[in-house]
């Protein structure tokens, strides 16, 4: 438990470091692009996840098999998304102009 928590308050930490870095370094016209790039790639994040640490810790028999499929799952769900992504990424930039 004290690992998990230490992981989410250094990853809010090292979140809020990189914000301000950023505000620092982008204009006004590629702050409003890097916020759509980040709202996109944050909502992949979350389709990613696709519920499979859920699964595992609900299991209360947790095998080396169900935690290959829960990875394979994830890693499967990561490829997916990074190739929408990928396809999207043209079209999307041809509609906001940048």
């Amino acid at each position: 438990m004290g690992y998990s928590m230490g992981q989410k308050y250094l990853a809010f930490i090292l979140q809020v470091v990189v914000t301000v870095v950023l505000a620092r370094l982008l204009t006004p016209a590629e702050t409003g692009i890097f916020s759509l790039a980040v709202a996109v790639v944050g909502l992949g994040n979350m389709l990613r996840d696709f519920g499979t640490a859920e699964y595992v810790i609900s299991q209360k028999d947790v095998t080396q098999d169900k935690l290959r499929a829960a990875f394979t799952v994830t890693v499967l769900m990561a490829w997916g998304i990074a190739l929408v992504l990928l396809l999207l990424a043209q079209p999307l930039a041809a509609l906001y102009k940048e």
